[in-house]
């Protein structure tokens, strides 16, 4: 079997525009706003420090749309040696029919639902922090919006979903990380294969060099109180237990990672 040095991949899905996306947003591009399911801008340079150490970052701009995808020959092989991690944004989980939020825009929905005004410049982050200070319970409230989409539906896996889940042979052998809080991959490998993959979710992290599954980096709806929300969350996740750094850290140094849901020129991603 050829070994190939680890490396991080991005490719960009296409998703059309929502009527209240930021104008700033790209019509073509998931919004920028989604790479904030990984981290919010306080915590970038930290988290690009830990890239740039451990492999050398190639993205290629390439649209995904609903033809079949087409994958740089690197990606090929790290997919046929075993050695492909899919590493999914917010955008994944964005069309129809989840049509769920990115994590401004979730931000923003517990701010009018708290009737709480952001200061200016405020981070989503430090926003959420300071409602959490006041009492706020902005977990129970976040898990509670998200299990409704803008629809007003329950938010259901997308093709995409299902699309990377075929990516690997059976459910044995996936490799995905996500930074969302749903659980739409969860449902969707449940009709892509017979049996279920191994699921993981924060603080309670397999090894970054070691692990088959899907891993719900930031925690998962059902257990509120783990999501990563607030600054002190992202701040006990990377930097004072650590938990998320040290996962990501050797997933790096280990696997050739392609991110999906992410804006390639994101602060995050350079």
């Amino acid at each position: 079997m050829r070994q190939t040095a680890p490396r991080a991949i991005a490719v960009q899905h296409r998703e059309e525009r929502m009527p209240n996306q930021r104008s700033s947003v790209a019509p073509l591009r998931v919004a920028a706003a989604g790479i904030r399911w990984l981290l919010p801008v306080r915590f970038t340079g930290y988290f690009a420090e830990i890239r740039q150490r451990t492999h050398e970052t190639v993205v290629f701009d390439r649209l995904m749309t609903s033809s079949p995808i087409r994958f740089p020959e690197r990606l090929r092989d790290a997919l046929r040696d075993g050695r492909l991690v899919v590493f999914a944004g917010a955008g994944v989980s964005m069309g129809k029919p989840a049509s769920l939020p990115d994590f401004s825009t979730l931000a923003d929905s517990i701010a009018a639902d708290t009737g709480v005004d952001r200061r200016n410049q405020e981070s989503d982050d430090a926003f959420l922090g300071r409602l959490h200070h006041q009492g706020v319970q902005v977990h129970e409230i976040a898990a509670r919006q998200l299990q409704t989409n803008r629809c007003g539906e329950t938010p259901a896996p997308t093709d995409l979903h299902r699309d990377l889940l075929r990516l690997y042979p059976n459910s044995g052998a996936v490799r995905i990380v996500t930074t969302n809080f749903d659980r739409l991959f969860d449902t969707a490998a449940q009709a892509v294969f017979p049996g279920t993959p191994e699921l993981f979710r924060a603080p309670a992290l397999p090894l970054g060099r070691s692990f088959n599954g899907i891993v719900h980096v930031h925690g998962r709806l059902d257990r509120p109180h783990e999501l990563v929300l607030t600054d002190a969350d992202f701040g006990r996740a990377y930097l004072i237990d650590g938990w998320a750094r040290r996962f990501l850290v050797e997933l790096f140094r280990s696997f050739t990672v392609m991110f999906v849901g992410y804006s390639h020129d994101d602060t995050v991603m350079r």
